[in-house]
Formats: structure tokens, sequence, C-alpha cells
């Protein structure tokens, strides 16, 4: 995991780092874990996304922010009612590259186990849907 995450400035497997984080994820509802990963991590991830878009699946839809239908009960041009227009493309985990560090991180028991110190949880799990489990997406 080292050569993924920054283990200086987030040492996942210290269990002081752990409660420090679920004590700030507890007091304000959120935690950033800034500079996570290696900046050449990010370049490599964001390298593999541009060489894979032509592999994504694009779609266009109208809808709202609520992604609901039209509530006759406000005006038609209250933020409830307004339409955006949402263009946006996925590559699926079948097509993330095997050693990708998304993957890494994904698989890792140590990241996993971070995650579970600090969300308070007991174990988690893949998603059942292989195709799921790891995706890049696209914004147009």
């Amino acid at each position: 995991m080292s050569s993924v995450i920054d283990n200086v400035k987030h040492p996942l497997e210290s269990e002081t780092y752990r409660l420090k984080c679920k004590e700030i994820l507890d007091k304000e509802g959120v935690l950033v874990l800034k500079e996570l990963l290696q900046p050449n991590i990010i370049q490599k991830i964001l390298k593999e996304a541009e060489s894979q878009e032509h592999l994504a699946y694009f779609c266009v839809n109208n809808h709202n922010v609520y992604l609901e239908p039209l509530d006759n009960s406000y005006s038609s041009n209250h933020a409830r009612n307004r339409n955006i227009v949402s263009s946006k493309g996925c590559i699926t985990d079948n097509q993330v590259p095997i050693d990708s560090p998304l993957r890494i991180l994904y698989d890792s028991d140590e990241f996993k186990g971070f995650l579970c110190s600090v969300l308070g949880e007991k174990s988690l799990y893949k998603y059942d849907d292989d195709l799921s489990s790891i995706n890049i997406h696209y914004a147009n």
C-alpha cells in the first residue's frame, strides 16, 4: 500500500491515527484525507482513465437535482422543478486494469481495516455485482 498511499501523512494501520480520524468524522460529520494518494499515483489513475475513455458507455438524461418527477405543488421555475442535462460516461470494474492503483486500494485489507475502524463497522464486503465494484465516471 505504501506505493499507493502516503503512509507518512496517513498511517492507516496506526490505532492512534484511526481513532483521531474517527473522532473527526464523528464530530464534524465528514473526514477529508488530504493527499491520501501518492502524487504519482494520481497521475497514473488519470492516465489510465484517459486511455480507456473510448470504452465508456455514455448516456444523456434530463432530470432535476432530486432525480424525481416534476412536483406541480411548486412553480415551474422552482429549484425542485428545474431540469438539467446530465451527460456522463462510465467504465466498469472489468475494464479497470488488474494492476490499477484503484484495484490495489479496493482490494487492500489494510484500507478496509482502516475504513472499518473509522466508520465503526465490523467488516466491509465487496459488491456482489462484478461490474459495480470499481467504476470510473466521465462527465461531459
